[in-house]
Parts: C-alpha cells; structure tokens; sequence
C-alpha cells in the first residue's frame, strides 16, 4: 500500500534506499503516491492485485489487508513478502516457506534517532494534519480508531 502513514514513510525510505516502487491506494491518493515516488501506482477498489504476476522482489501489504496467496503469487523469483500482521499461522507457515517474512519490530534508539534525523533533514516527510495538546490525546485517538475521522496527515501530540 502506498497510502497511510506506514505505507508513505515505506515509500519514501524504500526510495532512499534506490528502490523502485509499485504501491497501491484509493484513487484520492495517488497524486500523493506519484508524488512520493511511486512509479506505478494502482487502484487498490478497481485493480485486482492478484493478476499483476510474478515480478516484485519485495511485497510489503502496509495495511495487512493482502491475503498471503495474493502476497506469494506477485513474487519474482527470490522475492519476500513482509508480513506486518503476523498471526501465529502464519509464523508456522513462514518457517515452511523462507519467502513469507513476518515482520515483528522491536524499536531501537539508533533506528529511532536515524529517522527522527531524517525527518529533520526533511527527507522524510509525513505531513501534520492537526496538532493537540496531551490533554487532548485521548479525544484525537479515540475520534480515530473509530474510524468516523479522516486527518488527511497525521495527528500529533504535543508533549509540552
């Protein structure tokens, strides 16, 4: 996927790395996929993912909505599929097939610090829809997660 806050900051380390990217979203967000640097940007609603073929080195499902076939089968030969909702399945499944990588992060200072970085040198960019207050944390989070709010950016807490 290239919407989303995962999707656009894959994209966009994905492309410091000299990648080359195919991502999918809704048709409101492929401007903003195209402008990242997405080179082939599909219609997540019109395009069946499953009949692009066998030519991607990397799948990374960012929205973990990607059935593991769909995954497997968009795979050239050597590819991986990043699997960021690991069930115990297919942590079992993933040690029969070496292609499926479950993705478990644990954060790291070094990693932390090499993004926040990065993120001020402005190579990567995750544009702010709204900023609160931590006494508003709650209400910004709560709103979200029940999914009756769009941002259009992120939402921010600010700690002071």
């Amino acid at each position: 996927m290239a919407g989303g806050a995962v999707g656009e900051a894959t994209v966009q380390l994905a492309r410091m790395l000299g990648a080359t990217i195919a991502g999918s979203c809704s048709a409101g967000g492929m401007e903003r996929a195209r402008s990242l640097g997405v080179e082939a940007v599909f219609d997540y609603q019109t395009t069946d993912l499953s009949k692009l073929g066998k030519r991607f080195d990397v799948v990374y499902d960012t929205a973990a909505t990607m059935t593991t076939e769909t995954g497997l089968g968009l795979l050239g030969p050597g590819g991986v599929f990043l699997d960021i909702n690991p069930t115990p399945g297919k942590f079992i499944r993933s040690i029969f097939n070496h292609r499926l990588k479950p993705i478990v992060c644990t954060p790291r200072a070094d990693i932390l610090d090499g993004l926040a970085r990065t993120a001020k040198e402005e190579k990567l960019r995750l544009p702010v829809a709204e900023s609160v207050p931590l006494s508003e944390a709650i209400r910004l989070v709560t709103a979200l997660e029940g999914g009756g709010r769009k941002l259009g950016g992120k939402g921010l807490v600010a700690m002071n």
